[in-house]
């Protein structure tokens, strides 16, 4: 079981890492976290509210060790 749970954090961290280093705006014009988001594929890609609440949802929850004391 903790070899599941260390894959798990590994692999999430991984995916933030990455959302930062390739999707983190920091382009203050902009109104959102992460570019290149997408609401519908006709729309075009765009900062999206559940994209970024998911980002900034994560950094906590991987940051610490006990995650369910977040809420």
């Amino acid at each position: 079981m903790e070899q599941k749970r260390e894959y798990y954090e590994e692999t999430a961290a991984s995916i933030v890492r990455s959302l930062y280093l390739n999707y983190f705006l920091q382009d203050p014009d902009h109104a959102g976290i992460l570019k290149e988001s997408l609401y519908h594929r006709e729309i075009g890609s765009c900062c999206t509210v559940f994209g970024d609440y998911f980002y900034v949802e994560a950094i906590p929850r991987l940051l610490k060790d006990d995650w369910l004391r977040y809420w």
